[in-house]
């Protein structure tokens, strides 16, 4: 089995690979959002502060193509040494990541032959490959895992949360007690409401106006200009990200925006994409002036009914694992950070580097873990 190698530098390249990249995220059946050409042309044009540090590695076996590594080059200073890395594209609304990887072709020693091919490009030789932020079942940890050849860290860092698209009535059995009786404290004052409306469109036409009164209830509480001011409203590169995955996305119906409006007044929004038989929410927004509604809750509550009853989705996922989510007992799935590292001497000490600090910062979280499990003494 013989592998070819190809690299495509900076964001003005990715379209030359666009009808590749999208036919094998396509013909993958574990393919998620963030495999998809259209996320990241949306991080390349809006969020990527340097787009020509961007690097895709593309992997052919004889002329098909079994693997694309959307990367990023970065330079670092450790212990007074100059680091070269490949990582995982980094910003604070790219979470989650993995290789696009062709689902029926033969990967064995796949990363291992990456990290020789790049130690003889000037350009890219590099210390590490930091593949970012993997879920527990993605392409990436398994090939790692199946690797013994590989110098590699794999830490955990947090869990992916999900919760099944269940029908109104069976919601209460799933959900935490606290939780039921908000959400039927929610209905009552819903009820006194002259107008209470659930809006949701996948809609191309209607995806502008949608995302707009979105981006408006989002910032209208603790993320606004008088509060965090980390709204998505308040930055440019965020409003054309969302714009722009709205827009790629909603091409094939795969963008979905829900609002809860109560007395003409959007109390609740949310942004999602569609993948498989998944909806993946990105993002959501509340008014704080409507807080005795719940109206985050009361409109994510609708959309899992919603979605029980057209019976396409089976899943809301909910992509972190914020404190908010455990009310509704999620599935969780552990998210690991992942890197594979040359054998260069410098990359030998970031490894040792890593695995010290790992285990320091263990040490810590079982040293706080049982002071807060001790007895209180009177």
């Amino acid at each position: 089995m013989a592998r070819r190698f190809e690299i495509i530098e900076g964001a003005d390249n990715l379209n030359r690979i666009r009808d590749s990249w999208e036919t094998l995220s396509a013909q993958n059946s574990q393919a998620r959002y963030f495999h998809a050409y259209s996320w990241y042309r949306a991080f390349a044009k809006n969020l990527e502060s340097k787009p020509d540090s961007l690097v895709c590695v593309l992997v052919y076996q004889d002329d098909n193509l079994e693997a694309i590594f959307p990367l990023q080059f970065r330079k670092y200073g450790f212990l007074g040494l100059a680091l070269g890395v490949l990582q995982a594209p980094q910003h604070a609304h790219m979470n989650l990541h993995d290789i696009v990887l062709a689902e029926h072709q033969n990967h064995d020693g796949l990363l291992y032959e990456l990290v020789q091919f790049l130690k003889k490009q000037k350009p890219y030789k590099c210390d590490a490959v930091k593949l970012g932020n993997v879920l527990e079942n993605s392409a990436t940890l398994k090939l790692l895992r199946e690797d013994s050849r590989l110098s590699t860290t794999i830490f955990p860092s947090g869990h992916c949360d999900s919760v099944p698209a269940l029908a109104s009535e069976d919601l209460p059995k799933f959900v935490s007690r606290n939780l039921k009786g908000n959400l039927r404290k929610a209905r009552s004052n819903l009820s006194k409401h002259e107008s209470v409306e659930y809006l949701a469109t996948r809609d191309p036409e209607l995806l502008p106006d949608y995302l707009a009164r979105f981006f408006d209830v989002e910032a209208s509480g603790w993320k606004g200009e008088n509060g965090s001011g980390t709204a998505i409203k308040l930055d440019d590169t965020l409003t054309g990200f969302y714009s722009d995955l709205a827009e790629g996305f909603g091409r094939d119906h795969k963008c979905e925006i829900s609002l809860l409006k109560i007395d003409g007044q959007v109390a609740a929004g949310q942004f999602g994409l569609i993948v498989g038989q998944t909806m993946y929410l990105l993002k959501i927004g509340y008014a704080e002036n409507c807080a005795r509604c719940a109206p985050g809750n009361s409109l994510l509550a609708h959309t899992l009914d919603r979605l029980n009853a057209e019976g396409e989705i089976t899943d809301v996922n909910l992509v972190s694992d914020t404190p908010w989510h455990r009310s509704w007992r999620p599935e969780q799935q552990q998210v690991y950070k992942c890197c594979v590292y040359s054998d260069r001497l410098t990359a030998r000490l970031l490894l040792a580097y890593a695995c010290v600090r790992q285990t320091a910062k263990r040490l810590y979280d079982d040293f706080k873990g049982r002071g807060q499990r001790a007895p209180q003494t009177s």
